[in-house]
């Protein structure tokens, strides 16, 4: 997954590089709410979103590196298992991140492409792809959720999830099926509602939702478990 992670970041490099001489030097940089256009810019400012993309791939595997020595490490017991489990968490969400934004990146190229010198509105729906990328970012981002073991990195981490292996696990499970549906339901929305600005907000508002009733949840778990009397297992 790591090679994904930078074969995407690679992607978005090259090919932003390969569209500069089809650009004109100015294009549209920013939008307003009905997608005009409110600021031109060089067209080199495209740049900026690849370098912030190396820049997380770099990050990434710094703690994908220190995880992988920790996981390895037999004074670790069974939180090396663990460590080891969540690395490959932490690895699939970085290749999805980058994979999400080469997308994007791709989009914001096309759209730069199709403007010109009197263009007023965005030649391209930017909104709707957004939404539908979040959508599927959201069920990558809730199937790493629903798996993961209890760290202080990924997952729904709160003290209460965090108070012993059964908040953990229950919560986490319950708050990454929250997240895929969210997401599934943002695609659909995406796919079918054409008013970009409705279908970002309403794709906003599920994962709100999604967060806020998988916290409700959390925390009943918590209060279950603290009356059962099961001692703190939670980690710093």
């Amino acid at each position: 997954m790591k090679k994904i992670m930078w074969f995407f970041g690679a992607v978005s490099v090259i090919g932003t590089l390969f569209m500069m001489k089809y650009l004109p030097d100015t294009v549209p940089m920013h939008f307003d709410s009905q997608w005009k256009v409110d600021r031109w810019g060089s067209k080199y400012e495209l740049f900026l979103l690849p370098v912030i993309m190396l820049v997380g791939c770099l990050l990434f595997t710094v703690m994908l590196g220190f995880m992988n020595k920790r996981s390895q490490d037999p004074s670790e017991g069974r939180e090396s298992v663990a460590t080891k489990v969540n690395a490959k968490s932490l690895a699939r969400l970085g290749a999805a991140m980058m994979a999400f934004f080469t997308v994007m990146q791709g989009g914001i190229l096309y759209m730069c492409y199709k403007s010109g010198p009197d263009t007023v509105t965005a030649p391209f729906d930017l909104g709707r792809l957004l939404c539908i990328m979040m959508g599927l970012l959201f069920i990558v981002m809730g199937n790493i959720t629903s798996k993961t073991k209890e760290n202080g990195l990924i997952g729904i981490r709160t003290s209460f999830t965090r108070y012993n292996e059964v908040t953990w696990r229950k919560s986490n499970f319950f708050g990454g099926i929250a997240l895929m549906i969210a997401g599934a339901l943002s695609v659909v929305i995406g796919l079918i509602i054409k008013d970009s600005i409705i279908s970002m907000s309403v794709a906003v508002g599920l994962l709100i939702l999604a967060t806020a009733i998988s916290l409700i949840y959390a925390y009943k778990i918590y209060l279950s478990e603290k009356k059962s009397g099961k001692s703190d297992l939670g980690t710093d």
